[in-house]
């Protein structure tokens, strides 16, 4: 059995992540639309704003770190 390839969690059935990673990483794409419309921002330095936010929690930041090391790709809309 695969595990999630941030937390080693059991496998979403829709992701190579858990359920919890999945949700968050599905939250940032959507978020991005609403920030790129806003602030017209890349991808990556949203990703960066998100990080650097005190109040984006820890499944999110899990992913932000996946996703800027490369080991989650992600495809914002």
């Amino acid at each position: 059995m695969s595990s999630c390839t941030i937390c080693g969690r059991e496998l979403s059935e829709r992701s190579d992540l858990c359920e919890y990673h999945w949700m968050a990483k599905k939250n940032i794409e959507r978020g991005y639309e609403r920030w790129k419309q806003a602030l017209d921002i890349p991808y990556e330095e949203y990703l960066q704003e998100l990080r650097e936010n005190e109040e984006t929690g820890r499944w999110i930041k899990d992913v932000v770190d996946a996703i800027l090391a490369g080991d989650v790709v992600s495809a914002p809309s």
